[in-house]
């Protein structure tokens, strides 16, 4: 998963790799990884909602691709219960399982913690670009333009 955070005047990047059957809360994940990486208390909610943002998007994205079919039956058949008719049944595998925590060498640039520092024009920039994106998706929730 991607995770990309703003931690007031600094931008948070890194790349994780995360099992979608682990129990590991992301609240705690968050405490330990911004503990490792020097951040401050006030990081650990903004890190702990990003990444149990991404792992609802990537859980939703394993269901609709009928992924959970072999390891995770019960949840697959609830999905599709929930989305109206009979459970599917489906070969489909999903992802292999990680064998090993080692990487070579040249991926270390990949997999690793970015503290970006903003200034203060770059800022203004994201929350206007935040701002712009929550009008948009405001009007297609309301399926009518503003004038």
């Amino acid at each position: 998963m991607q995770l990309d955070v703003q931690v007031y005047t600094h931008i948070l990047r890194d790349r994780i790799e995360w099992d979608l059957s682990s129990s590991l809360p992301p609240t705690q994940f968050a405490k330990h990884y911004c503990t490792e990486i020097g951040l401050t208390g006030e990081a650990i909610p903004l890190v702990a909602h990003a990444i149990h943002e991404e792992l609802l998007k990537h859980k939703r994205d394993c269901l609709e691709l009928e992924l959970f079919t072999t390891s995770h039956p019960d949840e697959q058949a609830k999905w599709e219960k929930s989305h109206g008719g009979p459970p599917r049944v489906t070969n489909k595998s999903g992802a292999k399982g990680l064998k090993g925590i080692w990487r070579d060498w040249w991926e270390r640039e990949e997999y690793g913690p970015v503290l970006v520092e903003l200034s203060m024009e770059e800022m203004e920039k994201r929350e206007m670009e935040r701002t712009r994106e929550s009008r948009r998706l405001m009007r297609g929730v309301t399926g009518k333009r503003r004038r």
